[in-house]
């Protein structure tokens, strides 16, 4: 009963988020953004191929960045020559 409840809630939640934001729109709205582009590809290139990882917090030590701005820290690391975030 519980659960049927959390599943009709959440399907309405979707018809309205469905509604304001529809499939066409936000197909829309990526092609408006920066190209994907191939992890496979960036570490098959010449040289060291660095990964970075963004984390707010660890399982083991908890919070690491108290100030996490994600976007800011991914163009921080692509700056700075990672192959991938």
């Amino acid at each position: 009963m519980f659960l049927e409840k959390i599943l009709k809630l959440k399907r309405e939640e979707i018809l309205l988020e469905q509604k304001r934001a529809p499939l066409a729109l936000i197909k829309e709205q990526i092609a408006d953004k920066n190209p994907s582009r191939s992890l496979i590809e960036k570490l098959q290139e010449d040289g060291v191929s660095i990964i970075a990882e963004l984390k707010k917090a660890s399982p083991s030590l908890g919070i690491i960045c108290e100030d996490y701005f994600p976007e800011k820290i991914a163009r921080i690391y692509e700056e700075n020559g990672a192959s991938a975030v």
